[in-house]
């Protein structure tokens, strides 16, 4: 009966219906609830995405996913919110990166936190801008978090550079993610860092002359 009410013309009837999906989960009306969590009103979207997630399955995850591209910040948050609890990072990497740019700035944190989840390394180069030229430092801190979660090697000299970020919460976790990418003991100790790289780079280019 709900299902059948999420195409009625009246939207309080529609976000009734949505919202007594989330109580009683229905696998049958799941057609249904990805049809309206695509609705001309917002509430009825941000409902269904509720019911979506009791649901689960792959169909329910790919209608939410598809609404962190929704034109309500609202509904976004909340396909954001259900995607981090389904674990749908790695199939929402596209929608979570485009994210960045269009929300506010206080949830970026968050969305870089899930971008770091995903585990893949496509997302690099946004999370090395985001590092370099982010002007808040809790995005700069976040983005040295998610390296930290990616462990790529590409991000070794980008770490390095953190380590004379204005925050020192930047700092210290550029360190933690070169620890853990590079196995190199030296902590927090920045100087030590910088040595090493120093060092790692003269190498580097020694052996690039002995070979050209």
């Amino acid at each position: 009966l709900c299902a059948d009410r999420l195409s009625d013309p009246d939207a309080g009837v529609r976000r009734a219906a949505a919202r007594g999906l989330q109580r009683t989960p229905t696998p049958g009306a799941l057609p249904a609830l990805a049809k309206a969590s695509r609705d001309v009103d917002a509430g009825v979207r941000a409902a269904s995405i509720g019911a979506l997630e009791r649901i689960g399955g792959s169909a329910a995850g790919e209608a939410i996913v598809a609404a962190l591209k929704d034109r309500d910040s609202e509904v976004r948050q909340a396909a954001f919110d259900t995607a981090v609890r389904m674990n749908l990072q790695r199939r929402a990497l596209p929608a979570l990166l485009g994210m960045l740019a269009q929300d506010d700035p206080l949830r970026k944190r968050e969305i870089l936190s899930a971008i770091g989840d995903a585990g893949d390394r496509s997302a690099l180069p946004a999370l090395l801008k985001v590092l370099k030229d982010d002007p808040d430092a809790g995005a700069r801190q976040a983005a040295a978090i998610a390296l930290l979660k990616l462990k790529d090697p590409g991000s070794t000299e980008a770490l390095i550079r953190a380590l004379d970020d204005p925050s020192r919460w930047v700092q210290a976790y550029a360190m933690r993610a070169l620890t853990v990418i590079t196995r190199e003991p030296h902590g927090e100790d920045r100087g030590a860092w910088k040595r090493w790289w120093g060092e790692r780079r003269t190498a580097v280019s020694k052996a690039a002359c002995r070979t050209s």
